[in-house]
């Protein structure tokens, strides 16, 4: 069973009109340039890399869900549609993934079948690199 997913226009309607035209932006240079070997869609590239990429997205998107308050986390549900149906999609990889996070950061780390290192500098940036098993 085939389900729709939302295209990144719907996704971000609910959004304010100034993040709008931001993640619009971002969004169409990177759908010029998507090509992907796993079956993603131009979209679906376009919904990962504007997370992985464009902090006017995630630092909002983090900051509703940690909220727990379904009225912040709602504008959001159809990007997460699209960005869950878009991870999916990917096949899993073993190996090291890294992340890097800027700001004064409370880690709670929990150990599932990798090993977890860290390596903070005097720019309180955070440097977490995961080897999964």
């Amino acid at each position: 069973m085939k389900l729709h997913s939302p295209s990144l226009v719907v996704a971000f309607k609910d959004l304010s009109h100034f993040r709008r035209q931001i993640l619009a932006h971002n969004a169409i240079r990177i759908l010029k340039n998507s090509t992907d070997a796993n079956g993603l869609s131009k979209e679906e590239i376009a919904t990962i890399k504007l997370y992985v990429s464009c902090f006017f997205l995630y630092i909002p998107l983090n900051e509703a869900l940690r909220s727990e308050q379904y009225e912040q986390i709602k504008p959001w549900f159809p990007y997460l549609k699209l960005f869950h149906n878009a991870i999916y999609k990917l096949p899993e990889r073993a190996g090291v993934h890294c992340r890097l996070v800027s700001g004064n950061i409370k880690i709670d780390l929990y150990q599932v079948d990798s090993f977890v290192t860290w390596v903070s500098n005097k720019t309180e940036r955070l440097f977490i690199s995961i080897k999964v098993i």
